[in-house]
């Protein structure tokens, strides 16, 4: 589509990483708004919403007649992108650990496959003009719009979900009659789930101050116990006439947050607590060390692929980049959900999601090094097949992982927003994954060439390759094994 608004193919990576990267902008801004919607309103209403939106932005995607108008209608569909972290809250509140591996393994099977298949379908139905002149005349809307009729083909899929959601999706999320009403209350009640360790031991110290209090109307004490109680009873005083104020004025932040209602408000608002808790910290971040690398690399694939042999590349048309991914999927709809939860069960869900980068690091630097065999289609073919089915294994295994982690590190009250959350600051990393991918290439294949190896068309392939083995390294740092098991014990917040 990019080379469709006038674009060389020396600058095609430059701009179809900016196309991109629209969308994923687009989601580090609304995903956690869905997530806050998700836990008040429900599941399915943001499902059903979510899905309505996707449709309009992607039937205008289609219908773009420059940049400007495909970025911004990527970034609408960005924005409208609330499906997928509401299903991984579906998916955990529906099962427990016994098959908690199943159900994210079902979604991120859906998911790859559609990452996968997708591609594929719209190599086949792009420029539908050219490629079936006898069905699609010349002068027709899908002859001056090239690139409408798979965004046609999305647009009925997603309709054929929202009837479907709408009959036979339920809601999961249960609330209690006696559930606070208040964002406040919602959030202390939250925040006593996730750091119940921590909330003991202000009460252990609560209670020392009321005795120490009573001891020092009676007896005499000494300076530093008078002291204590006296600022004790001094904020408690002073918090009703000071829930209204601005807190600006404050020289401390702690007295700030017990003074003042506004300061109150945030330190127990969702987001905050999940900044707060350890775990969930952890599991995002890993989420988004993958989120790059995945997207990072099925941006580099097609730019790749599409690329002329003479550059590096493979020379492959549409047609042929979709046929490879084409592919990968049919055995991937098998291999991932009967593979994924037995190897969950017996190493757990970081020992795999450690295997899977691995492996997607081996298979990622060794596809730039086919490109020697492109006039050879029967070695190339069976080449590109075989690094592609694993490196997809592991993508899907990873994925699955994170999502079990995510939802392992925080209790039921918050999968929403912590799903959401994730999705947010995935998506950021998503952003800039197209941006440095496309432009590492574009770059190599203009100017590093001259240098040779590793810095010709090689070398993005191996900067992500790096960054898989840095994830793993991190996982192995930081990742606590109590991430293994849904509903972690709370642990002390950040």
């Amino acid at each position: 589509m990019v080379k469709s608004f006038g674009i060389s193919d020396e600058d095609t990576g430059y701009y179809a990483g900016l196309v991109a990267s629209a969308m994923f902008i687009g989601r580090s801004v609304g995903c956690y708004f869905w997530g806050l919607l998700t836990d008040k309103f429900g599941r399915r209403p943001v499902i059903l919403i979510c899905l309505a939106l996707t449709l309009v932005g992607m039937a205008a995607f289609g219908l773009s007649v420059s940049l400007n108008m495909a970025i911004v209608t990527r970034l609408f569909v960005g924005l409208s992108s609330g499906v997928v972290g509401t299903a991984k809250a579906i998916a955990s509140e529906a099962s427990d650990d016994t098959n908690q591996a199943i159900a994210v393994s079902v979604i991120l099977t859906a998911w790859n496959f559609g990452l996968v298949i997708g591609p594929a379908i719209g190599g086949y139905l792009a420029e539908p003009a050219q490629k079936y002149p006898n069905v699609f005349q010349k002068g027709s809307i899908f002859d001056k719009f090239a690139f409408f009729l798979p965004c046609l083909f999305n647009c009925v899929v997603l309709l054929i979900s929202i009837v479907l959601a709408y009959f036979y999706l339920p809601e999961t999320l249960v609330k209690s009659e006696s559930e606070p009403s208040t964002s406040s209350e919602q959030g202390e009640l939250a925040l006593q789930s996730t750091a119940s360790s921590e909330n003991q031991d202000d009460s252990n110290k609560q209670r020392l101050l009321v005795v120490d209090s009573g001891k020092s109307s009676t007896e005499s004490s000494s300076s530093h116990e008078t002291e204590e109680v006296e600022i004790f009873i001094s904020d408690a005083d002073d918090k009703a006439a000071d829930d209204g104020k601005n807190c600006c004025s404050c020289k401390s932040w702690q007295l700030c947050i017990s003074r003042h209602g506004c300061c109150r408000y945030f330190r127990n608002s969702k987001i905050a607590i999940l900044l707060r808790t350890r775990l969930a910290v952890l599991a995002i971040a890993v989420y988004c060390v993958l989120s790059f690398i995945v997207i990072g690399f099925d941006e580099l694939f097609t730019l790749w692929a599409a690329t002329e042999t003479k550059h590096g590349g493979l020379g492959f048309s549409t047609d042929q980049i979709g046929t490879a991914l084409l592919c990968v999927a049919a055995p991937l709809l098998f291999l991932q959900i009967w593979t994924y939860p037995k190897f969950e069960r017996r190493l757990g869900s970081i020992r795999v999601f450690q295997l899977g980068n691995v492996i997607m690091g081996i298979m990622i630097v060794s596809l730039s090094g086919i490109n020697t065999f492109y006039n050879r289609s029967t070695i190339l073919w069976p080449l590109l097949i075989s690094i592609l089915l694993p490196l997809r294994m592991g993508v899907g295994c990873s994925f699955s992982s994170t999502s079990i982690l995510v939802n392992n590190s925080v209790p039921s009250e918050l999968l929403g927003s912590v799903n959401g959350l994730a999705m947010t600051a995935g998506s950021i990393s998503r952003a800039f994954a197209p941006l440095f991918t496309g432009s590492i290439f574009a770059w190599s294949i203009s100017k590093g060439f001259k240098h040779g190896f590793p810095l010709d068309e090689h070398f993005a392939f191996l900067l992500l390759s790096i960054v898989c083995l840095l994830s793993v390294l991190l996982s192995c740092t930081v990742l606590p094994e109590e991430l293994n098991r849904k509903n972690a014990p709370p642990v002390r917040p950040v």
